[in-house]
């Protein structure tokens, strides 16, 4: 796997984690905080209406009927406003908007979302307390959204929130082969995104454990969903995972997944452009589920569900390259699934499936899949010299670009500007990876669309002051634009038309060989 080496663990969930949508970024946890302050302050507020219902004119009073005229809503008004910041946005829409991919780092634009989920509220029933009726009348919905029809019945297996740690865990371990773990952490230490002594494997497996609320294994067909209701009736949070997972089992069914899913060594490039169309498509379906199912009330609670504050935090105490992993499939995801249905319905992410993505670009721009904007080849870059092992060559995404210049050093706050406008500079990449006894060496080449914020070149020398500032940085020679040396790393940014090579390595001289 190229950069994130969480997609290797979800490969062998395969395809069925619902959790991003509730676990965007770290801040969320300060705005459920403050919201459920301002909501404090409103069912105050709502008292004192109650009150003015009882001593003046209802209508009056609650619409605005005061002396001066007023908004035309009175105290209604300003309990809305005080809810969504006055002028239609503030805290409670900065927490939805968060949840559904805003923030410094882009994500989908809530306004976007809005035109793909075209359900209404309350047009959805499942009404039933019996599990099996749920079950048949979410599986009814999700078939109706989802244009498809699954063959015979779905049966989940509902487990306990412990039972489902344990399970994905156990998946997670068998999923994860050690070269490929070994490899990972060589080529994100090199990068910096994690520590050096930063446990990869464990790391991930623990924020899986934390963090899902159920997955669709397509080798097995089992749906499991976790559910703390002991057969009980379904709560929302187990209703809107179940439209996610079937959404899973309708689409294998009906459409199948492509084939480099079941590989842990697949290619990461094609592997999490393909994922992010399966786990788009299922959370776009279930957001339009949610909002055809669920009222205010019960979005609301799945937000401060335990469960979901629980997920959010196993996902931020990781380093941010892995966090941001998992939620890029759901989120962008989603974005890449919006456009692509607003173009043809869902016919066209039909289609997708025969056709899918072969770059995280395309997810990122959905106008290059729409466009068919092939992947160019970048130069090859040199090599480190005799007494190496060469890993492996991978594809190095825009996806993978967008996290380091997110977080330089595994520091969001030295973010590049704008990181995902600059990610559009991404026409290629290739990544490849060494090892000599304990040691690394890293050689990516990249090609320049011409597009973006800034050159492949300027943000790539951009990332590399941020993420290691304490090194010595060289003047640029001709067409080397970087030399970064010290604590044991070296490295040399070349940049020569639209092809830029980066080569990390121990020394100096090995950096320079790999760059060209």
């Amino acid at each position: 796997m190229a950069i994130v080496t969480i997609v290797a663990l979800l490969a062998g969930v395969s395809g069925g984690i619902a959790i991003a949508l509730y676990q965007r970024n770290a801040r969320l946890q300060d705005q459920l905080d403050t919201t459920a302050a301002q909501l404090a302050s409103a069912q105050a507020r709502i008292t004192a209406l109650e009150q003015q219902v009882e001593n003046q004119n209802p209508l009056g009073g609650l619409f605005g009927g005061t002396e001066g005229g007023g908004s035309g809503l009175g105290g209604l008004g300003d309990l809305l406003g005080g809810l969504l910041g006055g002028e239609g946005s503030g805290d409670l829409g900065d927490l939805l908007g968060g949840l559904l991919g805003g923030g410094p780092e882009g994500g989908l634009d809530p306004s976007a979302l809005a035109a793909c989920v075209t359900t209404s509220p309350g047009s959805i029933q499942v009404d039933a307390t019996d599990v099996d009726r749920q079950v048949e009348q979410v599986t009814e919905a999700v078939e109706q959204l989802r244009h498809l029809e699954v063959e015979g019945a779905i049966d989940p297996v509902l487990v306990t929130p412990e039972e489902m740690t344990a399970r994905v865990q156990e998946l997670a371990r068998d999923s994860y082969p050690d070269d490929v773990a070994d490899a990972d952490r060589r080529l994100l230490v090199a990068l910096g995104a994690i520590p050096a002594d930063y446990d990869l494997t464990e790391g991930q497996i623990e924020m899986l454990g934390g963090a899902v609320a159920g997955y669709y294994d397509p080798e097995t067909h089992e749906l499991v969903v976790a559910t703390p209701a002991g057969g009980g009736a379904l709560e929302p949070l187990d209703l809107v995972t179940l439209a996610h997972e079937i959404t899973h089992a309708v689409t294998d069914e009906q459409l199948g997944f492509p084939g480099l899913m079941d590989d842990p060594r697949a290619d990461p490039e094609p592997f999490r452009a393909a994922q992010a169309l399966i786990e788009g498509d299922a959370t776009l379906t279930m957001q339009q589920f949610s909002v055809g199912a669920l009222d205010l009330g019960d979005q609301l609670g799945m937000l401060l569900n335990p469960r979901v504050l629980g997920a959010q935090g196993a996902v931020a105490d990781v380093p941010y390259v892995l966090s941001a992993s998992t939620q890029f499939a759901y989120f962008d995801g989603m974005s890449f699934a919006c456009a692509v249905s607003s173009q043809g319905g869902t016919e066209a992410l039909d289609q997708a499936y025969a056709r899918p993505p072969t770059s995280t670009a395309e997810i990122l721009f959905p106008e290059r899949y729409l466009q068919s904007v092939a992947p160019l080849d970048p130069d090859a870059v040199g090599g480190p010299g005799s007494g190496w092992e060469q890993l492996r060559s991978t594809g190095f995404g825009a996806e993978d670009l967008l996290f380091l210049w997110s977080a330089p050093g595994d520091d969001t706050s030295s973010s590049l500007s704008d990181p995902r406008l600059r990610s559009a500079a991404w026409a290629g990449g290739e990544v490849t990876l060494w090892a000599r006894g304990a040691d690394t060496a890293v050689g990516i080449g990249l090609v320049d669309s011409g597009e973006g914020s800034a050159t492949m070149c300027e943000s790539m020398a951009a990332w590399e002051e941020a993420a290691f500032p304490t090194a010595r940085s060289g003047q640029a020679i001709g067409d080397e634009r970087l030399v970064h040396d010290g604590n044991g790393r070296s490295a040399i940014l070349v940049c020569s038309g639209d092809q830029v090579r980066l080569g990390i390595a121990p020394d100096e001289a090995t950096a320079r060989s790999i760059a060209g």
